[in-house]
């Protein structure tokens, strides 16, 4: 087992058990290892696994059962820890689950997630990913994850962004790319994909491959 591996099986527990689970998004390195693990990509081996997990609530304003994620986690002896800007993130040692959710209209963030009964980080470009997700089954839990393409797009849109993490992505994204380029599946999402962007940020996908030299042609 991995290092945070358990870390990782027990937090899908404590959301699986209190039927959380369902509802969000498990986004980040995490799913990308989910890929190797439920054989989502033949022969794919991830490339990064951190000490964090983050959790994609797709739509803060969707009505969902009520949670107290403060009283779950802190009887499973994690430490709410709480920005100054309202943000919570629950940690175990080093090890830290933090939601988000998407972005709607002009940048707000945080916001108040009523379901989840805490304040979570909104990102935009988050629509690839909420509108092209996976079920895979990992030690008989189901777990929503991002379709590989999705992923890769979603790391490809805003790697401008990602600060001292750019260099880390754009690992992961060449390491999607190898697995997936010559996959027939995959070419067919990938251009279905890319047509459901916007001009702009299909922009943004073409820079990226260029300014990499990057032989994926399939844009073109």
């Amino acid at each position: 087992m991995i290092e945070y591996e358990s870390n990782l099986m027990e937090t899908l527990e404590i959301l699986n058990e209190n039927k959380i689970l369902n509802q969000l998004i498990l986004i980040g390195s995490w799913a990308e290892y989910l890929y190797e693990k439920c054989d989502v990509i033949s022969n794919f081996i991830s490339t990064t696994k951190t000490e964090d997990i983050d959790f994609l609530l797709p739509d803060v304003k969707k009505r969902m059962d009520k949670v107290n994620l403060y009283e779950i986690f802190e009887k499973n002896d994690y430490i709410s820890d709480i920005s100054r800007e309202g943000i919570v993130v629950f940690r175990k040692d080093n090890f830290e689950v933090e939601f988000l959710t998407r972005q709607y209209g002009v940048p707000k963030s945080p916001v108040k997630s009523e379901a989840l009964g805490i304040m979570v980080e909104s990102l935009g470009d988050m629509t690839i990913i909420v509108t092209n997700t996976i079920i895979v089954n990992y030690y008989k839990i189901n777990v929503n994850i991002p379709d590989p393409v999705a992923f890769m797009l979603h790391k490809i849109l805003i790697n401008s962004k990602r600060g001292e993490k750019k260099e880390k992505d754009k690992l992961a994204i060449r390491n999607l790319m190898f697995y997936i380029e010559d996959a027939e599946e995959y070419k067919v999402k990938i251009m279905a994909m890319y047509d459901s962007l916007t001009d702009k940020e299909k922009k943004t996908v073409e820079k990226f491959i260029d300014e990499n030299n990057l032989d994926f042609m399939t844009f073109k």
